[in-house]
């Protein structure tokens, strides 16, 4: 007997892209068995976008909480197998759902499987290449030590045991972005992933996604927070000592995009003492031994704020 699926939607006015991600879903070589759309306290047209959809398409109506909180709700409401995650303004190719429900279904001891995204732009139109990647790796197994460094696809490239939150919980509602990827550093410590060499899904890129600074350091304080999570968990203390270097390096690059060089400096320090014979950790953590106090005062000040700004925006 094949597996359900379920695909949940959050949503905040976006009535008008909201049917293209829709339609994408009840196009499905697969259709989903439930499909459940969290309407975060939209003011536009959404529902009555929503009332014009049949079964499976279940609407809930809240009141605004963040996507975070609408994902939760959605994940509360679903009863299937398994689980995609999609974003109101994106979509899936048509033998997503098929593609990667069919594996999780022929490898029971995977708990999530994740494919390829395409860029399409605001209409709808591909775009040259895929998502640029903060990991430009794709694992599969066990991940975790690739993950607690950076995320690795898009929400929507993934699905997911649901059974898998009993053990590690939904969404963290106090987080505004990256939440994702928090739940999928707890997911990689107790699961193994696998990942396909296929276009599963389509990401939009909007004109408004350019940022400003401050934006792109609250964006930065938010992935440190996710990324200090990591080193009190039992599966980082379980990784071999120059994966935990690796870790403590990448984190040493959050300390100094927002100006915390002494951090900076502590967690170079950390990583050469895991792994001695690096020539990289040497030369940063020697570097920002003697440089950090100019350093800090250079990244805090309004000239690297403004050098900062002009820097081309993906």
């Amino acid at each position: 007997m094949n597996a359900r699926v379920a695909v949940i939607i959050p949503t905040h006015n976006r009535a008008s892209l909201l049917p293209e991600t829709i339609d994408s879903l009840f196009q499905q070589t697969r259709p989903p068995d439930e499909l459940i759309v969290v309407n975060d306290g939209s003011t536009d047209d959404t529902a009555a976008v929503l009332a014009r959809y049949p079964a499976p398409l279940k609407a809930i109506h809240v009141p605004n909480g963040g996507r975070s909180r609408a994902r939760n709700i959605g994940l509360r409401a679903a009863t299937a197998d398994f689980v995609c995650l999609l974003d109101d303004d994106d979509r899936l190719s048509p033998d997503s759902l098929a593609i990667r429900a069919a594996h999780l279904e022929a490898h029971p001891n995977i708990g999530v499987v994740y494919g390829d995204t395409r860029l399409i732009d605001e209409a709808g139109l591909p775009l040259s290449g895929e998502v640029p990647r903060a990991n430009p790796n794709r694992p599969s197994g066990q991940v975790f030590a690739e993950i607690a460094c950076d995320n690795l696809a898009p929400i929507h490239a993934h699905l997911f045991r649901r059974e898998l939150l009993d053990q590690v919980g939904n969404f963290d509602e106090s987080l505004r972005m990256g939440e994702d990827w928090d739940l999928w550093i707890r997911l990689a410590a107790i699961t193994e992933f696998a990942y396909l060499p296929q276009h599963v899904a389509d990401y939009r890129f909007h004109i408004t996604m350019s940022t400003s600074y401050n934006t792109r350091r609250w964006q930065a304080g938010n992935s440190l927070l996710i990324h200090e999570r990591v080193l009190p968990m039992p599966a980082f203390a379980a990784l071999p000592p120059i994966a935990q270097a690796r870790i403590h390096a990448r984190l040493a690059v959050r300390y100094l995009r927002l100006g915390r060089t002494a951090e900076a400096c502590a967690a170079y320090g950390a990583a050469l003492s895991l792994n001695p014979a690096s020539t990289s950790y040497r030369l940063r953590y020697t570097f920002l031994r003697m440089m950090r106090k100019p350093l800090a005062w250079l990244m805090q000040s309004p000239v690297f704020e403004t050098l900062l700004d002009l820097r081309p925006k993906r």
